[in-house]
């Protein structure tokens, strides 16, 4: 089976697979792989032909993997924001951040490669070759033939190419034209500009080894913080997502933002405090006096996940249903003693 490959390399590294054909799809991540063991777990899954990232500048890592299948790599332009990567992966699973890079980076590639895809799939049909579709796609896409003909004429004739005959071209003699001066014009500008360019890089290669300011590294450290506060909260969004799907998210009483949330009421803080900011329910350990859901502590299992404390919904909503009916009960009972 022909393969394209996503790889989000890093301590971390996360893969996705994908086809030429199907929809079929498959992630994977570890931590410390080596490019060789990513080659490894590829070469039991079938053959790359297409190797991809979500970065505009291929790692390392990836070039290595890539050349050791003779495949070919897929880039972005730029790096794909999380908006574009949520959007390509969008109806798919996977187990995180790493795994969901490369799998967005493996359908980035498929994308574009999918009208070829189309073309070689509606001729050979045509053709009633369909079977030898994934290797006509494999010749055009790794440059190996110029169209479809072409891929196909390989494939027929054991791979040897027809030279084509060209009639042999008359020489004459003619006068230079305008165009002529011009090119020629145009080639003495270029020479000068290529001096120009050389010159400049040389300049540039000694402003990059001057020894920086203490300004310039403390932007630069400023910067890098920036990026990895950037990553966390991204990281941290993401397994916020992942998580409210499954789980209701329990929020401390001291939180920003308590709004139709669970909020866990420690010992000692005034639940009216926490009531007047309207929250969902309170789970507490003690009997609280309030208007509002409570759910006793020790009838619910909170866990921490990450950053976030959860627990599960069914068991949220169970409880929630039935501190509505004691507090039912509650209040009728007051009425009849009025």
């Amino acid at each position: 089976m022909r393969l394209i490959v996503g790889i989000d390399p890093g301590v971390t590294t996360g893969v996705a697979v994908t086809d030429l054909r199907t929809d079929y799809y498959e992630t994977f991540s570890a931590r410390h792989m080596s490019p060789g063991d990513v080659c490894h777990a590829l070469s039991q899954k079938g053959e790359p032909i297409l190797i991809a990232t979500d970065v505009q500048r291929v790692p390392r890592g990836v070039r290595k993997i890539a050349a050791a299948f003779n495949a070919r790599l897929v880039h972005p332009a730029y790096d794909l924001t999380s908006a574009e990567k949520h959007k390509l992966v969008s109806g798919r699973s996977y187990g995180n951040t790493h795994e969901r890079d490369a799998l967005s980076a493996a359908l980035f590639a498929g994308k574009k490669c999918a009208p070829v895809c189309r073309k070689v799939d509606f001729s050979l049909k045509q053709r009633g070759m369909l079977e030898r579709a994934e290797d006509v796609k494999e010749l055009l896409i790794q440059g190996n033939a110029g169209n479809i003909e072409q891929a196909v004429a390989l494939l027929t004739a054991g791979g040897k190419e027809v030279p084509v005959q060209k009639a042999p071209r008359q020489r004459t003699q003619r006068m230079p034209s305008a165009d002529d001066v011009r090119v020629k014009r145009l080639a003495r500008r270029l020479r000068e500009l290529e001096e120009e360019n050389r010159g400049l890089r040389h300049e540039l290669y000694a402003a990059k080894h001057r020894p920086e300011s203490a300004a310039v590294q403390n932007l630069r450290r400023s910067i890098a913080a920036l990026v990895r506060d950037r990553k966390r909260l991204a990281d941290e969004y993401e397994l916020y997502r992942n998580l409210s799907q499954r789980y209701e998210i329990i929020v401390p009483a001291d939180a920003e933002d308590i709004t139709d949330k669970v909020v866990l009421l420690p010992k000692g803080v005034n639940p009216g405090v926490v009531e007047a900011r309207n929250p969902k329910a309170l789970i507490a350990g003690t009997y609280v006096d309030t208007d509002i859901p409570v759910i006793p502590a020790d009838r619910i299992r909170i866990e921490k996940i990450g950053d976030f404390l959860v627990a599960d919904k069914k068991d949220v909503e169970s409880l929630l249903a039935s501190s509505f009916i004691d507090w039912l009960k509650k209040y009728k009972e007051a009425r009849r003693n009025i």
